[in-house]
């Protein structure tokens, strides 16, 4: 399957809005956030372990029911940053290298 991702911008944002145009560190110490082995979530959004368990289930089923197809996938830079990650092992310390994409731009895996 050929996978193309586009990050955008306008969905960036958890659906209540909470951190629409705040950074992460006025509700929690990002790096904690980030660390997969760290239990820390924000009000509303779901935990590192939660969107990689998510990120990794979606792709699993995209592989099994559109195996043969492209696919153009449209989400935000946490999802992208998820998946980036999921494509190799978990650090040691649980520090996740995340992974910036700018809006509009995208990346192509065969998967």
């Amino acid at each position: 399957m050929k996978l193309y991702i586009v990050r955008h911008g306008e969905t960036d944002y958890n659906q209540k809005k909470i951190l629409q145009g705040k950074p992460v560190s006025n509700f929690t110490n990002k790096k904690q956030y980030d660390n997969y082995f760290e239990n820390c979530t924000l009000e509303s959004v779901e935990s590192i372990q939660d969107l990689m368990k998510r990120v990794e289930d979606f792709i699993q089923e995209l592989k099994q029911n559109h195996s043969e197809k492209t696919v153009l996938l449209v989400t935000h830079a946490g999802w992208i940053s998820a998946f980036m990650s999921s494509l190799k092992p978990i650090p040691e310390d649980g520090n996740l290298e995340w992974f910036e994409l700018d809006n509009a731009k995208y990346l192509e895996y065969n998967i």
